[in-house]
């Protein structure tokens, strides 16, 4: 290989000139130029240098640095380049999962060390990078790899309940067709579902999205309960609303014995609304 022009260098030679800029200063005499052409034209992102260090939690460590010296042209600098290196390393990401994902250690230090989105919905839509995977019709995606995109990011998971054309669920049953996959999936979107009285406000229009996509209203959680019986703990109305509407179970029994209208009536503040709905 020359040593001329970026263009004939190979990515690791382009990795050692980005480090020379990297370790000493990005900013001024054309330096963050360079940096980002060397970028561009294919450096080794995932190249340590001599002391073992990676390029994006170092250059995100210089960017602290010149955060605690109030030098806010340098952070802007800093910041600046660290988009392009998560860029890039989204990017390998995408590659190794369409190759197969054969390599978990290889997509881990993708996400976990150089931040590589996994979600990724700018380019892949709102069923995000998960989506795009379930879509390969090479080979059935592993499950390894569905659970961690999704326990990597909480929009991955977010995206269960969502649709575009078609659902993660749905293109596990008709492309992927990997029945674990498909039990992954479903389990975690009955989570999600069953977990909301207690953790977020969702709006009524995006919990209807999610029952029609699929969430299921009668899952029971590892205490025994429904989603309608932690609503009406939670004294959610309107959530409870919503779930009668989509024909939750109202005779269900919980561990205790109790259905949601005797939880409800055991609920010293409760709204009486609740209870008559019930």
């Amino acid at each position: 290989m020359g040593t001329g022009a970026s263009g004939q260098k190979s990515p690791s030679q382009l990795a050692i000139a980005l480090w020379k800029i990297l370790e000493n200063d990005i900013y001024g005499n054309g330096w963050f130029n360079l940096a980002q052409k060397y970028l561009l034209d294919g450096a080794d992102i995932t190249m340590p240098n001599k002391q073992g260090a990676y390029m994006t939690p170092f250059v995100v460590k210089k960017r602290q640095l010149n955060q605690q010296a109030g030098r806010q042209f340098q952070v802007d600098m800093y910041q600046a380049f660290i988009q392009l290196l998560v860029k890039r390393a989204s990017e390998l990401l995408v590659k190794a999962l369409d190759q197969g994902g054969n390599s978990m250690t290889e997509i881990q230090f993708l996400v976990g060390t150089l931040n590589a989105d996994c979600y990724q919905g700018e380019t892949y839509g709102i069923l995000g990078l998960l989506g795009h995977v379930l879509r390969q019709n090479g080979s059935a995606v592993r499950l390894e790899i569905v659970q961690f995109l999704i326990e990597s990011d909480e929009r991955n998971k977010l995206a269960l309940g969502k649709r575009d054309q078609t659902t993660c669920i749905e293109l596990a049953n008709t492309v992927n067709k990997d029945k674990h996959v498909i039990d992954y999936l479903q389990q975690q979107l009955n989570m999600l579902l069953n977990k909301i009285p207690f953790q977020r406000d969702i709006p009524t229009e995006e919990i209807n999205q999610w029952i029609l996509n699929g969430a299921d209203t009668e899952w029971v959680d590892e205490n025994g309960d429904t989603v309608l019986c932690k609503a009406v703990v939670a004294n959610k109305f309107e959530f409870c609303q919503t779930l009668l509407a989509a024909n939750a179970n109202t005779k269900f029994q919980n561990k205790r014995h109790q259905t949601p209208i005797d939880i409800a009536q055991s609920q010293p503040s409760i709204n009486a609304e609740l209870v008559k709905i019930l």
